[in-house]
């Protein structure tokens, strides 16, 4: 298990001081990014070799919340291996508290051909803690609607780019949950997201962010390119403030 602290800072909150969506998403990314450098399997390390690993899933689920300047601890640890794809656990904590967890799915690639790639089971097996909980797998599958209520438009800047040379999977989180309203937000709390990305984005690529309003508590999102081609897909699960 690899564990690393934060303290909240002024640009990780929402306008109520408490930790924000997004902040939540980048800080369990952070952690595993400095986990799988400490293990020796971060791009860098593999570049030589022409693989990678990218992400394919994961689901949040908050919990509870932390404001500006509250230390929180962030677990994260590889929790399993199936034919192509390994997974990885996530458990963010104020104090005593739990106020989010994730699973996520990945994924091992040939950078040449962008083709999946059998890894050595023996890694996972060295580094999967035997006493932890393991979180079930994010077996979702989702899928884009044939309508929407409203749709953005967007474009990949150099800054939303990432070691791999295409926009960070965080941005696109970013800009997914940009899109929703003021009002709806003022009046929900996020409790679930489901993540699931389906191919890359580039500098200057345009992006069309659609959103549809499933229920009260649902809303479904996914993001196209200027070509029309599918790059990521949300599902966003809320609940009234107060209930």
């Amino acid at each position: 298990m690899y564990i690393q602290q934060y303290k909240i800072r002024s640009q990780e909150i929402h306008p109520d001081r408490s930790i924000s969506y997004p902040a939540i998403i980048q800080l369990l990314q952070e952690t595993s990014m400095q986990h799988i450098i400490k293990l020796g399997g971060s791009f860098w390390d593999m570049k030589e070799a022409q693989t990678s690993w990218v992400l394919l899933k994961k689901e949040i689920e908050i919990l509870g919340s932390a404001n500006l300047g509250d230390r929180i601890e962030v677990r994260t640890f590889p929790s399993g291996f199936e034919k192509i794809f390994a997974y990885r656990d996530y458990h963010m904590y104020h104090g005593d508290s739990e106020i989010a967890r994730a699973t996520s799915t990945w994924a091992l690639i040939d950078l040449n051909t962008r083709k999946p790639l059998v890894a050595d089971i023996t890694m996972f097996e060295k580094y999967i803690p035997q006493d932890r909980d393991i979180l079930s797998r994010a077996r979702y599958n989702l899928k884009p609607m044939d309508s929407h209520d409203y749709q953005n438009h967007d474009q990949v800047s150099f800054y939303d780019l990432d070691w791999n040379n295409h926009i960070n999977n965080q941005s696109l989180c970013r800009k997914i949950l940009s899109q929703i309203t003021r009002s709806f937000l003022d009046e929900k709390v996020l409790i679930k997201i489901q993540l699931q990305f389906k191919t890359e984005a580039m500098y200057g690529d345009q992006l069309l962010i659609y959103n549809k309003v499933i229920s009260e508590t649902e809303q479904l999102h996914w993001i196209n390119n200027q070509e029309g081609k599918l790059i990521m897909l949300a599902k966003t699960y809320w609940k009234r403030k107060g209930a």
